[in-house]
């Protein structure tokens, strides 16, 4: 697989002494409320894992009961990830695994909601059937910045640019990161399934493809204003199609995170749109 290649363009955006001088906007009539809240969900994953089809309906249950306010992200690496000899796709790639190092987790399928940690110390949640009462919690959380995407795609040479804006609702202190992702829906291929049958035609959703910056973050600054836009372009390109790699079913999932607390990052706000409309 080819690594995404991509490159930030200041766009009007500087850097001074590690912090971010950006250019200030006059927004009076713009608010946001909890609804402006956008929960990312980073499902670790495995075409091995007898639970993970189980797992993966539960978070689609949760996408159809809260629209548009949920972004997966379908990490396939690490234990149970291994494609089958006859797998017509190996659904890894470097920079999942390289995400997926970063958690110890009891079993799969686990999820990482926002990246906090609710209970045990980097202890993502294995247990399927709580993931919703994390994920209402995090929905009722304080927006402190919005974030929004948009992405031109050239069909023919399969080269994309990647627009994201964000917005601080308050005056911010800490460190702060951008991510983007690359996913891709209606993959067909093997998957083990709970009573230990193997089910041909699987259907595997919001499988991380890539990502657009580098799997650690972008580093975007230790100081965000209120009410003043930070943006960042990225451009980046996708291998030819394998039979996977169709950009009509691929999404980009942008988020953004910080540690204000001087302990660890946790994802602010996310948001997840189409490669093509």
């Amino acid at each position: 697989m080819n690594k995404i290649l991509f490159f930030l363009l200041f766009i009007p955006v500087l850097f001074y002494s590690s912090c971010v001088d950006e250019v200030p906007i006059e927004i009076p009539e713009f608010q946001l409320n909890n609804s402006e809240k956008v929960v990312l969900v980073e499902e670790l994953t495995g075409v091995h894992c007898i639970n993970c089809p189980d797992g993966a309906i539960t978070l689609k249950n949760i996408e159809a009961q809260y629209p548009g306010k949920i972004a997966v992200i379908a990490i396939h690496a690490g234990a149970l990830s291994d494609p089958f000899p006859n797998s017509k796709y190996d659904l890894r790639c470097e920079d999942g695994i390289n995400i997926e190092k970063r958690w110890t987790y009891l079993g799969k399928p686990a999820a990482v909601i926002d990246r906090i940690i609710f209970e045990e110390p980097d202890i993502p949640v294995s247990g399927y059937t709580s993931w919703q009462q994390y994920i209402q919690k995090q929905l009722n959380d304080t927006v402190k910045i919005n974030i929004e995407a948009s992405v031109d795609f050239d069909t023919l040479k399969r080269e994309g640019r990647l627009n994201i804006a964000l917005l601080p609702i308050e005056d911010l202190q800490g460190q702060f990161k951008v991510y983007a992702a690359l996913t891709e829906d209606h993959i067909v291929d093997l998957q083990v399934m709970k009573n230990g049958t193997i089910n041909e035609n699987y259907e595997f959703e919001n499988v991380l493809r890539d990502m657009i910056t580098p799997f650690n973050g972008l580093d975007i600054g230790s100081e965000m204003k209120k009410n003043t836009i930070v943006t960042r372009t990225f451009d980046f390109s996708i291998p030819k199609s394998d039979g996977t790699w169709i950009p009509k079913n691929m999404n980009v999932v942008a988020f953004v995170s910080a540690n204000l607390d001087n302990t660890y990052e946790k994802v602010k706000n996310a948001v997840k749109v189409k490669l093509i409309k």
